[in-house]
């Protein structure tokens, strides 16, 4: 091991970010000992790639629907499915039904080439959308059965815009809005015998782009005439509303891996070793791709240091595989990292020694070598790793922050890259009397 030491009197430790700057403050004793810092970076640890079961779809109100193909991880397919309900169950005797439309609220979010055009299909289900027993959310490998097709439209995304409209089947919209003029609809309770949600998804062979939506601002609108009110436009809600339906909505996201370096996912304790991946490790949300890092033998390889002492510092440097990243497919500027178990359950968020939660931040050097990576503090991990008997079965896992909405991904070099390697960065204190 490679190890480089210092003679310090009084320490006062400034690190290269403001927000991460460290103050060193001796004792007397330390004043008067003789105190040195040893960093190494040859310390062992691994990485892979697991997949989880599921992943919860049904937050935020945000949706995603499209389809585009990735030459790593292969097809993505998002359809969403969701449940509208009136504002109000009263329409005018006297109402004559004109046209409907869907008008899905842009979220901002995008993935992928938007640059082609999309398809996007409108489906009314045959089932309603309901919780399974003791179930309180929906994941994204949930699926409803359709009934018909009642609307589809062909566009570009336009980010510019505020929201699409798709004109849906007149016969559709007629049928639910006299059945509410007449009485025949009075209620939510009564609505799912005549209506029980809709599914929005994409072209089957879209190879174009990803898109969010904002549930909560969009809408199902029934345009409508009264004879009594001549020239005047009218119009009549459904709308998606949490409080009435608790949230009967979730996006659906498949991967196609066919002709990847990916196994099939039996669960998610199957891992794909880097040296079978390119010599990589990957992270997809949405999916629920994610990157593992394990560190079986770190108390005996600390241990057994020819001079051991107390971890000072210990950062993770973690290179992105950049020649795989363009402005479709963007990366994320940080990372969440998780506490996960034997069997890759995750537990909780990494926290420091102050109860912070700790991130994975993305950094750039070099930018004339493109030089881009993840660094990760995790000093706090390791001291529980020398003193916390359930550590001993503990790894990281690394989640992007909006992976519950997204199709984000991130390629990320292992130590087995013939280049740019990860490594850990370990700074630790000797202490003599």
């Amino acid at each position: 091991m490679r190890a480089i030491f210092f003679l310090l009197i009084l320490l006062v430790v400034v690190s290269c970010s403001n927000e991460d700057t460290n103050f060193f403050s001796p004792s007397n004793e330390f004043i008067d000992s003789n105190v040195q810092f040893a960093q190494i970076d040859t310390f062992s640890f691994s990485m892979s790639t697991f997949k989880l079961d599921s992943v919860i779809t049904s937050l935020n109100t945000k949706i995603l629907v499209g389809q585009y193909t990735d030459a790593y991880f292969g097809k993505v397919t998002c359809s969403a499915f969701a449940d509208f309900v009136p504002r109000t169950y009263f329409i005018n005797d006297n109402a004559v039904f004109d046209s409907i439309v869907l008008n899905m609220k842009y979220s901002g979010y995008h993935y992928s080439d938007t640059l082609v055009q999309k398809i996007i299909k409108v489906h009314t289900l045959s089932k309603e959308i309901r919780f399974d027993y003791n179930e309180t959310n929906f994941y994204n490998t949930r699926d409803y059965p359709v009934l018909n097709q009642i609307g589809e439209r062909s566009f570009f995304p336009r980010k510019s815009k505020d929201s699409l409209k798709i004109t849906l089947n007149a016969d559709f919209g007629a049928d639910l809005f006299y059945k509410i003029r007449n009485n025949q609809i009075t209620s939510i309770e009564e609505l799912p015998q005549f209506f029980k949600g809709i599914k929005i998804s994409p072209g089957e062979t879209e190879d174009a782009s990803i898109i969010g939506f904002d549930l909560s601002s969009s809408f199902l609108r029934f345009y409508y005439s009264d004879p009594d009110e001549v020239g005047e436009a009218k119009y009549y809600d459904f709308v998606y509303s949490s409080s009435s339906v608790k949230n009967k909505y979730f996006t659906q996201v498949l991967g196609d891996r066919t002709g990847t370096v990916f196994p099939e996912f039996v669960n998610r304790r199957t891992e794909l070793l880097p040296q079978n991946a390119n010599n990589l490790t990957y992270v997809q949300s949405g999916v629920g791709i994610l990157t593992k890092l394990a560190f079986p033998n770190f108390k005996e390889g600390y241990q057994n240091l020819e001079r051991s002492g107390t971890i000072y510092k210990a950062n993770l440097k973690i290179p992105l595989d950049t020649n795989n990243s363009s402005t479709k497919h963007f990366i994320n500027d940080s990372l969440q990292v998780y506490l996960i178990d034997q069997n890759n359950n995750v537990l909780r968020t990494l926290q420091d020694n102050a109860g912070r939660n700790i991130v994975a931040r993305v950094k750039r050097e070099n930018p004339e070598l493109n030089e881009v990576y993840l660094t990760l503090q995790v000093e706090s991990y390791l001291e529980r790793k020398l003193s916390v008997v359930a550590y001993q079965n503990y790894s990281l896992a690394l989640i992007p922050f909006d992976f519950n909405s997204s199709t984000t991904r991130m390629l990320l070099n292992s130590r087995e890259s013939a280049g740019n390697k990860s490594k850990l960065i370990l700074t630790y204190l000797l202490y003599e009397e």
